[in-house]
This record gives structure tokens, sequence and C-alpha cells, in this order.
């Protein structure tokens, strides 16, 4: 599935476009596959307020204007920050 992706974390949000929603959580466990979230998010800026990341969603939409799931919140629970999501790295 694709789609523009907003990732919270306790650091703050991050936003991309992927087309590899599945891979990120595992619908079994609920968990996040952090090399797949580090893949997709590791080089996007980080917002302190949902309302820029959203915004920031909204600009980069226009660009991918048909995709799956539009514009989707990862909201990761329990909250940690971004480094500590992708130290479960299996790589």
């Amino acid at each position: 599935m694709s789609g523009i992706y907003i990732l919270y974390t306790k650091d703050g949000y991050r936003v991309n476009y992927s087309d590899d929603y599945y891979n990120i959580v595992d619908f079994v466990t609920g968990k996040v596959d952090s090399g797949v979230v580090e893949k997709i998010f590791g080089n996007s800026c980080v917002y302190d307020a949902y309302e820029e990341a959203l915004h920031r969603a909204r600009k980069m939409a226009l660009n991918h204007p048909e995709t799956d799931d539009g514009i989707r919140l990862i909201d990761v629970t329990p909250i940690v920050n971004y480094e500590e999501l992708i130290s479960d790295s299996p790589d």
C-alpha cells in the first residue's frame, strides 16, 4: 500500500511517501519493523508539531495524488524516540 505517512515519536514527527506500508507495521504483533522505518524516515525532517507535519504531508501529496492510504499517522506504542525505535533494527 502507498501513502504519505507521518511517523510520531517522542522527539517529533517525520513525514515521507512510501509504497511499503505493509512492511512498516506487522499486523499480527502490532510492532513496527525498525529497519523499514529507518529506510523510509531516516532522511526525513523532524517537525515539533503535528500541524507542521500535516502541512508538509499535504504538500507532498501534490506530487503523489493517487495513493492507497492518502495521509496516515503511524503512532508507535509505547512512545519512544526515533533512535530508540530504529535501534531494534536487525541490520
